[in-house]
């Protein structure tokens, strides 16, 4: 079950809370890529199939919370925007729709892909690192 919670916070401090909101679906995101590419690894290996199924079920649970997390964090950016624009009256958010209705293996090859999109960037992005530390 899902509930709203509310907290009252300074004007000032809403956009380092919207970078902390970020940096935590940042390291979600980067546990769901080193699961997919573990479970990668253990398909070839019929035994290691129900393990593959259960890491991509997981994987799919999180990735769910992680966009209800990033549509959190553009609500409240989304709110903070108006409101220094001067729309002091905040938005009310349409239901959430359900996609519709898809091929499962078009839906995963494109998961894939932006998986994989991702890993990438995080992977220059650590040796961008490494290179400024070295």
């Amino acid at each position: 079950m899902r509930v709203t919670i509310q907290r009252g916070i300074e004007l000032n401090d809403i956009p380092s809370e919207i970078e902390e909101m970020i940096s935590e679906i940042n390291v979600d995101l980067e546990d769901v890529i080193k699961n997919l590419e573990a479970c990668a690894g253990l398909c070839n290996t019929v035994t290691y199939l129900p393990t593959v199924v259960a890491i991509l079920d997981n994987t799919r649970k999180k990735l769910a919370d992680v966009d209800r997390a990033i549509g959190d964090s553009q609500a409240i950016a989304d709110g903070l925007v108006g409101f220094l624009n001067g729309d002091n009256q905040p938005k009310e958010q349409p239901p959430e729709e359900s996609p519709p209705a898809s091929d499962p293996t078009d839906e995963l090859r494109a998961m894939s892909e932006m998986l994989a999109n991702m890993g990438e960037q995080l992977d220059a992005t650590s040796q961008e690192s490494d290179v400024q530390q070295g």
